[in-house]
């Protein structure tokens, strides 16, 4: 399953539901990948996690209009995809490369979202 998810500037992110039992684990990308490139390493997860993996801006299936790619934008969408989901406690992330800055500029907009973080 897919959802939309709107973030800042327009952007609507593309959030996949990777599946898996357990809290969220929110796994972010590198440049030039998406969400669902994760989707073996979801599988390996599914019994302690229930995994989702957004297409941040400019990937995958995210709806972004013409317009520069900024860092703030990312981190902006990684609170957007934690809002999205309704979750009211901090969570787990792994973010890959860019993923991964997303995630630190998620966590410095608003400290402590994340419960741990793997970069």
């Amino acid at each position: 399953m897919t959802i939309l998810v709107p973030s800042t500037d327009g952007v609507e992110v593309a959030l996949h539901d990777l599946g898996g039992d357990g809290p969220p684990l929110l796994v972010f990308h590198a440049t030039g990948f998406h969400g669902r490139s994760y989707q073996a390493i979801a599988d390996e997860l599914h019994d302690h996690f229930h995994v989702w993996a957004p297409d941040l801006r400019g990937h995958g299936d995210a709806r972004t209009p013409d317009m520069p790619l900024p860092w703030k934008g990312m981190g902006e969408d990684v609170l957007a995809v934690i809002d999205g989901l309704g979750v009211d406690e901090p969570v787990r992330a792994v973010g890959h490369s860019m993923g991964g800055a997303a995630v630190v500029r998620a966590e410095l907009t608003r400290p402590g979202t994340f419960r741990g973080a793997w970069l």
